[in-house]
């Protein structure tokens, strides 16, 4: 009797939104910084969107030439070469990121019939109680 136990992580419609806080978001706890290009047509509109304040966050920004100073410790191997423009995002506010919660399905296929378990415990117990059956019946012969 050919069984399935599976144990699947949903995504896509089934994923929560999650906050930075909620997904230990290494952004938020450090804080961040993004380097752009104003020559580059793309980078501009990013540069003005968030000059206007248009994105909620909070930010420094520096001329690349300048930001090294201003920039963490942990920065201090990085290069920035002359031209672009640096923001620093401080911890403590949600990034740009999408961060999702997915949900867990326990499921066991029997004879073409699929039962999702509500409870991790519920599919531990039933897989047991599966694994059991089918030692005692290998033992029988």
């Amino acid at each position: 009797m050919m069984q399935n136990f599976k144990v699947s992580l949903l995504g896509g419609e089934y994923a929560t939104p999650m906050s930075c806080r909620e997904a230990h978001c290494e952004q938020y706890e450090k804080g961040w910084i993004s380097t752009m290009n104003p020559a580059d047509p793309d980078h501009a509109i990013l540069i003005d969107w968030l000059r206007r304040r248009q994105s909620g966050r909070e930010f420094r920004e520096y001329p690349s030439e300048e930001a090294l100073a201003y920039l963490p410790p942990c920065n201090e191997n990085i290069i920035l070469p002359p031209g672009l423009i640096v923001f620093l995002f401080e911890p403590g506010q949600q990034c740009f990121r999408e961060h999702e919660d997915r949900e867990v399905v326990f499921s066991h296929t029997k004879r073409g019939q699929r039962r999702i378990h509500a409870a991790p415990r519920d599919f531990n117990e039933h897989f047991n109680e599966e694994a059991y059956s089918v030692q005692r019946a290998r033992e029988r012969g």
